[in-house]
């Protein structure tokens, strides 16, 4: 296990930045900053989302930050995991801290309540060779919006909970949360996998999914280490499917 500063002990602010992503990026590159730093925001002008999807969120109503985590102890081929415990730890704390029992991942990194996304994960990494240098992870969780543009399903912990949540107050639990998930990412890496698939949307069920032009019908079995979905006895990397709620 390391010993690494906490996630949270040091906390950069921004009432308005274009990317807390790209400036936690800019700050890795730059070799000056700590482990567990969070670059943390009011509103994001470029919010980042998957595969350069846009985050959008009002301004002063929710989470929006990103974690800079130096990884150079740990193993490439443990990205995926790193994914796998973060998701994980938001769920629960959604569930367990606000009784929100209809939570679960959508793969690969998306949280759902009553099957709408209330959250979101993107991790970027720098990798210099053969070693994993730094994980940059953007977390986006709704909290006070609650209403969204037309043809996005989404949902806010507002609109779940029917009362306002303190920001702050989030925050630390959040905090909380994230080390408990990086703690357990050092290592438990097995019992990481198990609670991220026990949490999959859809997992042991016959599932609806997209792929090559047309609906497909598969047995979701879980999530693999290296973040493979395994359908009935195929792989899907992501990107290659889409899953239908």
């Amino acid at each position: 296990m390391n010993s690494f500063p906490a996630i949270g002990s040091s906390v950069i602010e921004f009432t308005t930045i274009d990317s807390t992503n790209a400036f936690a990026m800019q700050l890795a590159n730059a070799g000056n900053v700590e482990h567990g730093t969070v670059v943390i925001t009011d509103y994001q002008t470029h919010g980042k989302g998957q595969q350069g999807n846009s985050w959008q969120a009002e301004s002063q109503k929710n989470i929006l930050l990103s974690v800079v985590l130096k990884t150079t102890r740990e193993h490439l081929q443990d990205q995926f995991l790193l994914n796998a415990a973060f998701c994980s730890s938001i769920a629960h704390l959604l569930m367990e801290e606000y009784e929100l029992a209809a939570t679960a991942i959508k793969w690969p990194n998306d949280i759902y309540v009553n099957k709408k996304k209330i959250a979101g994960i993107l991790i970027e990494n720098i990798i210099r060779g053969a070693s994993w240098q730094y994980a940059i992870v953007g977390v986006g969780i709704n909290i006070n919006q609650a209403s969204f543009a037309e043809g996005l399903n989404a949902t806010s912990l507002i609109n779940e909970t029917g009362k306002a949540t303190s920001l702050l107050a989030f925050r630390k639990l959040l905090f909380a949360a994230l080390n408990d998930a990086y703690k357990l990412f050092t290592s438990d890496r097995t019992r990481v996998l198990s609670e991220y698939n026990n949490l999959l949307h859809g997992i042991n069920t016959e599932i609806r999914y997209f792929k090559n032009g047309k609906d497909q019908l598969g047995t979701l079995h879980g999530a693999s280490e290296q973040g493979f979905l395994k359908i009935d006895d195929l792989r899907y990397r992501h990107g290659e499917i889409a899953i239908f709620l």
